[in-house]
């Protein structure tokens, strides 16, 4: 008789345990990604590129970079300790949870084309790079934006036909303008 609660309790725990570590991801959202400060960071970025006319823009944002659970730390201590950049920094952990569909908000002298657009090209080592932007996390005031950039070049398979870079960047807004500030990369060729 006095194992049988026990048990109860046992089961109680190991199915919260499980709950609490077995996270399923969450589903595609499928309203459009439309948050105007977010296509002004993704245009700032898209503005580096020399030949950002050539590139294809990927049809819904990425999960992102996956941090830890100390992941502020990790990514980068000496920018994290800005107050603001950490905050940005949660919202962005919050966000890459959830893609959803990018729609046509970048500054148009740009010139952006969206992959679902665009002729499907060859899957040949010759491809059009392709750019597939995280969700973009903001602080409070929205002075500081912290996004994920996967450029795709190729098809595959990686090594031998082309490669895959991701770099995450924190960006600072100065009036309407969003400037790089920080940040770093990882590629796999």
């Amino acid at each position: 008789m006095r194992a049988y609660p026990r048990l109860v309790i046992a089961s109680i725990f190991a199915t919260t345990l499980f709950a609490c570590v077995h996270r399923p991801a969450r589903p595609e959202s499928s309203r459009p990604h439309d948050d105007e400060q977010s296509y002004r960071v993704y245009s700032a970025i898209l503005a580096s590129y020399p030949n950002a006319q050539t590139l294809l823009i990927g049809d819904s944002t990425s999960g992102g970079f996956s941090p830890g659970s100390d992941a502020c730390d990790e990514f980068s201590r000496p920018l994290c300790a800005n107050d603001s950049i950490a905050l940005a920094w949660s919202d962005f952990v919050q966000k890459r949870l959830v893609k959803v569909e990018v729609t046509r908000k970048f500054q148009q002298s740009l010139g952006v084309r969206l992959e679902r657009d665009a002729p499907k090209p060859e899957a040949t080592c010759n491809s059009p790079d392709v750019l597939v932007f995280s969700r973009v996390g903001f602080d409070p005031s929205r002075t500081y934006a912290i996004v994920t950039v996967e450029e795709i070049t190729g098809r595959g398979p990686y090594p031998g036909c082309g490669f895959v870079t991701w770099s995450t960047g924190i960006f600072r807004r100065s009036g309407s303008e969003w400037k790089y500030f920080g940040g770093g990369g990882i590629s796999i060729t």
